[in-house]
């Protein structure tokens, strides 16, 4: 009986660890998706960043939807050539399981600043979708 106790308490603590364990993992290559990103996103990489991109991945500025590499590709290719134009700070990402939260602070040139956040949901190592909002794209739309 005792044994069987052992066994089956044995597997209760599997079962209960792998979850945990799953999400460690999961916090880990969002961890590992992020430190890419933001890496890419400082060099202006564009290839680079949409890789961490998923085939059918959504961005979401300010209320409009842009779906797939190509329009995803047209957004970066715009934020690049905006983020050109002053001094960007990103803060600490918060990284939690399969997401990521940012906030930061642009100072455009010759302009007052603005503040934005990113969230990001990360699954199977790509970015399913990425939200951002800022008064910024209000003065300067993404398109």
């Amino acid at each position: 009986m005792f044994k069987f106790f052992l066994i089956i308490l044995s597997v209760f603590l599997c079962l209960s660890n792998c979850h945990f364990l799953n999400f460690l993992v999961d916090e880990q290559v969002t961890q590992k998706v992020w430190d890419h990103h933001i890496q890419s996103w400082t060099s202006q990489d564009l290839d680079a960043i949409l890789s961490d991109y998923d085939e059918a991945a959504f961005v979401i500025v300010n209320n409009k939807v842009f779906e797939g590499h190509n329009q995803i590709r047209s957004v970066f290719t715009q934020l690049f050539e905006l983020f050109s134009h002053g001094n960007n700070v990103i803060h600490p990402a918060i990284v939690k399981a399969q997401t990521i939260y940012i906030t930061w602070r642009f100072t455009p040139d010759g302009l007052g600043s603005f503040v934005g956040t990113d969230s990001f949901v990360v699954t199977d190592g790509k970015i399913q979708a990425q939200n951002i909002a800022s008064e910024l794209y209000e003065t300067f739309p993404i398109k």
